[in-house]
């Protein structure tokens, strides 16, 4: 319009001293751009003077030049116009009937506008807005703000209302919740308040929530703080605090912050996070990610990044998961491409299932983990092996333990029966080589172990099928088996000095492990026959008395017929062992005086029955490298026999009582 135009029509003026009138009527104009305007009556426009007041009356017409075909009405002081939709691209803008008037202070304006277009890759329809202007000028204040519908991204928002209150350039919202779908699920999208600067299109959201819900478990999503601004169709910021969940997987998303942007479509985001265990008694500590990446783009989410331990920051694995927003499912791929354990880091700092468990891990973990989520449910699954690791048990220092575990339930530790695992060696105080042992892990951190053996000195060293409890203050009882140990084989691997035997034994030691340590309960170790035993070492102390003499010579040769071993006491402290063995000496007596009525010297007597109860007090983990280097076993024979002389610079108490003595 204004490269130029033309205007005729019909006018009376009429002036008479100081007051005069101007009426105006059959007004025609046109422009180089096509736009026609038309007012008819008697008089539609009547101008005033000295009071500069207008007057409106009969009808008018707008058309052509791209402006919308128009109606207009005119009053006494304005009117109203009956304005055609307006469409381009795809967006669509109606008036209702726009109500106008001229004032003492200007030109007043009053309308509703409704719009519909596409917004990113969906479609807002519906948008209400109420225009007003106010002298020229455009109304500010609070306006109620709705829409019919929503769709952005499989999101579909049904209608809603927000109050919008326009003030110095900029627009805030305050308290907001909205309804709808994304997929097949329910959404409420909430916020305390927002703004935007209408000027340069910053804005910021406070508050953030979002809730949506398919199942008994909604996906979660807060941000307490989120910043952005419009630029050329793009939108980008920044956000902080976030927190989440997804459905019924049980991982909670926390402490997120990071950068954001959004174009044609798709948003993406990049950032800082930290991922914890949701059940009541966690499985896992929390672990971070510095670079986790998502995309959401048709519907569809993506992500990867890094997961790594909080206080060593050692990378723990690589994470990726995909989510689709319509069919409320996905996955994610754990892989582990070679974790080690070692000083920098070790079990306890990602799981508390292993404290007071194991410590001192040296070893090296690969595999790879799957989460899989639908409306239905959540499941999980995994491999991981080692081919060889060495750590200090409850019960003895393990090496070499190699294996794969197959888990059926990667999220509640759980796997199938039959999982397997070598050990080379394990050493509660008796080193046992080459094991292995069957178990499976169960609901509820238990383990089921369905049995174990060990080559063991010629016989076998069973583990009894039984269910461990991996809960730190849980009691865990395991019961070991012995068959068919040969003494003989046994006593060359221990390197005992001085001592032959020979017999075979089964025998059964229960062990108990809870939070103070680990214990054996009534352990016990039986010859299946006869046998011989042998000690043939040096004598320090030669002032034993008759019965001690008689006690060292029978020991260098006694043929037994029953011999048994009790075990009682704590593995990391005292355990008590009892030996009960009767049998008769080999080797004549080497000439023992005995005080009878008189005198006598009793030489080279043999198959004379002897009974010994021994016990002896030791820590069970030094019991057997003490035996390895008695080459005197006085002070115990001193123990054992009451009525013998004390070991110089000892006052022991007995340890057994003297009706245990020996007896001929």
């Amino acid at each position: 319009m204004a490269r130029g135009g033309s205007a005729d029509g019909r006018y009376v003026f009429e002036q008479e001293g100081s007051c005069g009138t101007l009426t105006l009527s059959v007004l025609k104009g046109a422009s180089v751009s096509g736009a026609r305007l038309t007012l008819s009556g008697a008089a539609p426009v009547t101008v005033t003077w000295p009071d500069g007041s207008v007057q409106f009356a009969g009808t008018g017409k707008i058309s052509g030049g791209g402006f919308p075909d128009s109606l207009i009405q005119l009053s006494a002081n304005g009117g109203s116009a009956t304005v055609a939709p307006i469409a381009a691209g795809g967006s669509r803008l109606a008036l209702a009937q726009v109500r106008f008037e001229i004032g003492a202070r200007g030109f007043n304006i009053d309308t509703v506008a409704t719009i519909d277009g596409p917004l990113g890759d969906g479609m807002v329809r519906g948008v209400q807005v109420p225009l007003g202007i106010r002298g020229g000028d455009m109304a500010l204040g609070c306006l109620p703000v709705a829409f019919k519908s929503l769709s952005l991204s499989g999101l579909d928002l049904t209608p809603g209302k927000i109050n919008v209150c326009v003030e110095g350039g900029s627009a805030q919202i305050g308290a907001t919740r909205l309804l709808g779908r994304l997929g097949s699920s329910s959404i409420t999208l909430s916020a305390q308040s927002a703004r935007f600067a209408m000027a340069n299109g910053d804005f910021g959201v406070d508050g953030l929530a979002v809730r949506l819900a398919n199942s008994e478990q909604p996906t979660l999503l807060d941000v307490p703080k989120l910043t952005g601004a419009l630029n050329a169709g793009r939108a980008s910021g920044a956000y902080s605090g976030a927190s989440g969940r997804i459905g019924a997987v049980p991982l909670l998303l926390s402490e997120a912050a990071g950068d954001w942007a959004f174009a044609k479509g798709v948003f993406t985001t990049k950032a800082a996070l930290k991922i914890a265990d949701a059940a009541p008694e966690y499985r896992f500590n929390p672990v971070r990610s510095n670079d986790f990446a998502m995309r959401l783009e048709n519907g569809r989410i993506t992500g990867s990044g890094s997961l790594i331990a909080p206080k060593s920051g050692i990378t723990l694995s690589q994470v990726s998961l995909s989510h689709s927003l319509g069919q409320s499912s996905g996955k994610a791929i754990l892989d582990v491409p070679g974790l080690r354990f070692g000083q920098a880091l070790q079990p306890e700092e990602l799981t508390p299932i292993t404290l007071g468990v194991i410590a001192n891990v040296q070893g090296g973990v690969s595999g790879r983990g799957e989460i899989n989520w639908t409306p239905k449910g959540v499941t999980s699954s995994g491999s991981f092996r080692t081919d060889g690791m060495d750590m200090a048990a409850a019960f003895g220092p393990v090496q070499g333990l190699a294996g794969e575990i197959r888990l059926s339930d990667l999220l509640g530790l759980e796997t199938p029966p039959g999982q397997y695992v070598r050990i080379n060696a394990i050493n509660p105080g008796i080193a046992v080589l080459d094991g292995q042992i069957r178990y499976q892990l169960l609901p509820g951190l238990r383990t089921q172990i369905e049995g174990g053996r060990w080559p063991f000195a010629g016989g076998l060293l069973i583990l009894e099928p039984t269910i461990l409890d991996l809960n730190q203050a849980a009691e865990r009882r395991l019961t070991f088996r012995v068959e068919g140990l040969d003494i003989a084989r046994f006593i060359a691997a221990m390197e005992f000095e001085n001592i032959a035997a020979t017999g075979t034994f089964d025998g059964t030691l229960p062990m108990v492990f809870d939070a103070s340590g680990g214990r054996i309960e009534g352990g016990r170790l039986v010859a299946q026959s006869g046998g011989t035993l042998s000690y043939v070492g040096e004598i320090s102390n030669e002032n034993l008395g008759t019965m001690g003499r008689f006690a060292f010579d029978a020991l260098k040769s006694i043929k037994y017929d029953r011999l048994s071993v009790d075990l009682e006491g704590a593995i990391d402290g005292d355990v008590i062992t009892r030996i009960k063995f009767a049998g008769v000496n080999q080797a004549p007596l080497n000439g023992v005086r005995a005080k009878l009525p008189i005198p006598i010297k009793v030489t080279g007597l043999t198959n004379i029955p002897f009974i010994f109860n021994v016990t002896i007090t030791a820590k069970f983990r030094q019991l057997f490298e003490m035996a390895r280097s008695f080459n005197d076993p006085s002070v115990i024979i001193n123990r054992m026999l009451p009525q013998l002389e004390p070991v110089a610079k000892e006052t022991p108490k007995p340890v057994q009582p003297p009706e245990s003595s020996p007896k001929l």
